[in-house]
């Protein structure tokens, strides 16, 4: 009996059933990967037979059948733990993954379908398990973890094509939507001269004109940056609990230049903070922070959440978040025609986030702006 090569397959007898075997060896490794589909008649594993040869022939892959989802979102996160990434960023993907393999876990990765990843983002915007509904914007980030497992499965070989790629985003029964509000440098310039010499100021330049995150703003110190050249360094941020961590990834350490308005925003506010230091005496913490409470502390994230939102009342804006600020400033540099990579740069992120993530549209007239930027603008992004 001739043996057959790799790659031709083979249909064989299963006591009262049929199976489907082919296998292929890696010409560079040597390993060999072994695919086998039992079925009920032998017309169904012929069909399976073909499936498997069509999948080698237009990838040049026969992914793995035996692993499951559940560990590719394992391999996934052992590739996550081995990056320059903070702990804030490490939990949320394993939050996401959490989900993921509640759902999806047992199902085997080479049989996903684009379905069932549409089911499981349905589940998901209902409610899994004892979990409240998520909302539209971690949906969204939920369903880029799932194609992100399976690209890292891809990369590996473990599966011929991501059909997450084609998944389609559901309406989500969140009860609570989160709305973001984006301010018009008019309603900036509004906001500010109702918070100036404030700790809110600060916030206001810092995240909404230099487009800090606002956890990094809150970390900042005056010995991080030079207003006499006016430029400043972001090295570390503040988490939930207030502690000193690194910055988000790689690309959040950086230095930039800032334009006037920060400079005169923050001179204003150290004259303020150094009468504060003066009348708490020996109350005073001395951590050197530019945004600070009366005694020198830093200011708790949800505590300044409810200060910016006060100001904004009283400054007739609409009532955004801390974070709203950042996408306000980047939303405005867009708006007066940087580039996304040279907005990426200016705000320690990816040009991806910049797209799907802070630029919006904005009421008014749309102008086309060919890198035409104002003197104040070039000197708001210049390089170092």
């Amino acid at each position: 009996m001739n043996r057959r090569s790799p790659g031709e397959g083979s249909i064989q007898r299963d006591g009262d059933r049929w199976k489907a075997i082919l296998t292929r060896e890696d010409p560079l490794t040597g390993q060999v990967t072994r695919r086998i589909r039992r079925t009920k008649s032998k017309s169904e594993a012929i069909r399976a037979l073909r499936a498997f040869k069509s999948e080698l022939e237009s990838t040049g892959i026969l992914s793995n059948g035996r692993i499951t989802v559940a560990e590719a979102c394992d391999r996934f996160l052992e590739v996550k733990e081995g990056e320059d990434l903070t702990k804030g960023t490490l939990r949320s993907h394993t939050w996401m993954i959490s989900i993921i393999r509640d759902v999806l876990g047992t199902r085997k990765l080479s049989d996903l379908t684009v379905p069932e990843c549409d089911q499981f983002l349905r589940i998901s915007a209902k409610g899994v398990g004892n979990r409240k509904p998520i909302g539209p914007d971690h949906l969204n980030r939920l369903r880029s973890e799932l194609r992100a497992v399976i690209t890292n499965a891809e990369r590996e070989g473990l599966v011929a094509r991501n059909v997450a790629q084609l998944s389609v985003l559901p309406k989500s029964d969140s009860s609570e939507p989160r709305k973001r509000y984006v301010l018009t440098p008019a309603q900036l310039t509004q906001l500010l001269a109702g918070s100036t010499g404030t700790s809110v100021g600060c916030l206001v330049v810092l995240s909404g004109i230099a487009a800090l995150r606002p956890a990094e703003s809150r970390a900042l110190t005056w010995k991080d940056i030079d207003l006499n050249d006016a430029v400043l360094t972001v090295i570390k941020q503040l988490d939930e609990a207030s502690n000193t961590t690194d910055p988000k990834s790689k690309n959040a350490s950086r230095r930039i230049a800032v334009p006037n308005e920060v400079v005169t925003e923050l001179r204003k506010w150290r004259k303020v903070q150094t009468e504060q230091r003066l009348r708490a005496g020996a109350a005073w913490q001395h951590d050197d922070r530019i945004i600070t409470t009366r005694f020198g502390t830093a200011i708790n994230k949800d505590n300044m959440k409810r200060a910016l939102k006060s100001r904004a009342f009283k400054a007739a804006v609409p009532p955004l978040r801390p974070y709203d600020l950042r996408h306000t400033a980047i939303t405005n540099l867009a708006n007066d025609g940087y580039t996304n990579w040279q907005l990426a740069d200016y705000a320690g992120t990816s040009v991806r986030m910049i797209e799907e993530t802070y630029r919006h549209r904005t009421e008014g007239i749309v102008r086309l702006t060919l890198n035409q930027v104002s003197d104040s603008g070039k000197h708001h992004l210049r390089h170092q």
